[in-house]
């Protein structure tokens, strides 16, 4: 394992590398090229040789992550990880398995299931499964050979069902969950920068924080590469990190009760991310975090590739009326399908159909997430933004304040999400910018730590307190301080927040300028200690 050291913002872990790094030159960002000065000292490594490892963790414990999967070519010879995310289907990186690619584990790999080390074929604790890919589907706007477009995503359906449990989905509305929560990384892989050779045991990084998108897109981060299907990540001790062939495998929000990860149940991890791309630095030693496919963001497509069944499939019997009758279960996944996705026109006519129907405007948690899940309100206030739904919902009786997971509220997703939309129709409807997470932190608190400034202006117009402090004492201008968020610490001040107010460790909203571990360029810093000091 790679030796504790430090990095120039902090210790980064990287995930999803390749064994040979493609040069950014070949990459295009949004239709413009890297810039020839930053191509040396800004390369993205995606996972196309795809062997990434985990460095810097531990050993992971025997059977407490049954649903890891390594991905092979037919030498067998371990590529790409995976995760099992139902029993006949893996989910991993497009890249692992782009057809154009012959240094990847092909669009038809070896998939093996529940192996606690790469040479196992039986263990004590899980079922070691061996299968192949009955069906290979990437995401349709994965581009071959690019990772940066955002949609590194695709799923292997399995020849035959799997015994081993699999992890949970996250729902659409998790996209708004963007910083501060800490989550495990798991791999086979390199232990040291330059190896050629991995440990055969699975290897799991715990100390790993979730980094917003804004923050992640800095010039100290991405540069402005960084997309909403994404999701940034970094190690907060002891190098850790994943170097190369972990490309595709699992970022976890884990069950880990008490903080004990390996007496967690693994039916309740939570998959939150897949290895993507990471930096071109030696591994353990990136200034960068590394960058996952945010799988929220594909939970409709997710749900549609896995419910559709493969066209060999004898079709279902022709019935004697059209119309059929659907349970409120199945009406209810419906009205969560359609609150996820974005406003379109027939929006309205659907939902006040499935309402008619019988659909619960208070559903919660899909089948698939037991106790997990938020109800619908809270998912049409994701990125997508649907008033039109939300509208609907509150109108056929939906709970304005209801709560779910950390005791948030929709108004805190919206507000987290910027969704500014759906935040007027909460707050219009009634619902309390005064309401607090188990974090005590108020709407305004998750509005400020992203730089959202619609959100922000629309809660304060509402009349949330700009000085409220949550459990560490953090006010909204401590937090647009401490991300480096000039133009809405700007605003905050200007609707009257205290630039003197101490948190629990004393300090004022002056004294934390920038110390999130990205930093900030010197023009930023220098307007926010102009303003605060």
């Amino acid at each position: 394992m790679v030796g504790a050291c430090t990095a120039l913002f902090g210790v980064f872990f990287l995930l999803g590398a390749v064994a040979d790094f493609p040069s950014a030159d070949a990459l295009r960002l949004q239709g413009t090229e890297f810039q020839a000065e930053r191509r040396k000292s800004r390369q993205l490594h995606q996972a196309d040789s795809v062997t990434p490892f985990v460095s810097g963790g531990t050993g992971a414990p025997c059977g407490r992550f049954p649903f890891m999967v390594s991905l092979r070519n037919r030498l067998n010879e371990h590529k790409c990880g995976g995760i099992l995310v139902d029993q006949h289907w893996v989910l991993t990186a497009a890249h692992c398995i782009d057809p154009n690619d012959p240094i990847t584990a092909g669009p038809t790999p070896i998939i093996v299931v529940g192996a606690c080390s790469l040479d196992d074929t039986t263990n004590a604790n899980v079922e070691v499964e061996v299968r192949s890919s009955k069906q290979t589907v990437i995401h349709p706007d994965y581009i071959s050979g690019s990772v940066v477009n955002g949609s590194d995503i695709a799923l292997l359906m399995l020849n035959k069902e799997s015994e081993n449990a699999f992890a949970l989905l996250p729902t659409d509305i998790d996209t708004a969950v963007s910083g501060n929560q800490m989550v495990v990384a798991l791999g086979w892989g390199e232990q040291e920068a330059g190896s050629t050779r991995g440990p055969e045991d699975l290897q799991m990084s715990t100390e790993i924080e979730v980094v917003p998108n804004r923050f992640c897109n800095s010039d100290a981060g991405w540069n402005g590469i960084i997309r909403d299907t994404m999701l940034c990540a970094t190690g907060t001790r002891n190098n850790q990190d994943v170097c190369r062939g972990d490309s595709g495998g699992p970022l976890l929000d884990a069950f880990s009760p008490q903080g004990n990860i390996e007496g967690g149940n693994p039916e309740l991890d939570v998959v939150v991310g897949i290895t993507s791309f990471g930096d071109r630095a030696d591994c353990g030693n990136s200034t960068r975090p590394s960058v996952f496919t945010r799988v929220a963001s594909f939970r409709s497509w997710i749900d549609d590739v896995i419910s559709v069944k493969l066209p060999s499939m004898a079709p279902a019997p022709m019935t004697s009326s059209p119309a059929l009758v659907r349970s409120e279960e199945q009406l209810n996944l419906d009205l969560m399908r359609l609150a996820r996705r974005a406003e379109e026109p027939s929006a309205n006519a659907t939902v006040h159909q499935l309402l008619s129907q019988g659909a619960d405007p208070n559903a919660c948690c899909l089948p698939t997430e037991p106790g997990q899940g938020c109800p619908v309100l809270h998912a049409t206030a994701d990125i997508n933004n649907n008033a039109i739904v939300a509208t609907a919902l509150l109108e056929a009786g939906a709970e304005v304040g209801a709560t779910c997971r950390e005791n948030w509220t929709a108004l805190h997703i919206a507000s987290g999400s910027n969704a500014e939309k759906v935040g007027l129709v909460l707050l219009n409807f009634g619902a309390s910018v005064s309401d607090r997470t188990n974090l005590e932190e108020t709407p305004l608190h998750w509005a400020a730590d992203r730089g959202n400034l619609g959100t922000l202006r629309l809660l304060i117009d509402f009349g949330a307190d700009v000085d409220a402090g949550k459990h560490d004492g953090f006010t909204p201008l401590h937090l647009a301080a401490f991300r480096g968020f000039a133009s809405v610490a700007e605003l905050l001040v200007e609707r009257g927040a205290d630039i003197l107010v101490t948190n629990n460790d004393g300090k004022t909203p002056g004294e934390i300028i920038c110390k999130d571990a990205l930093g900030c360029q010197e023009p930023t810093r220098e307007a926010l200690t102009n303003l605060l000091l």
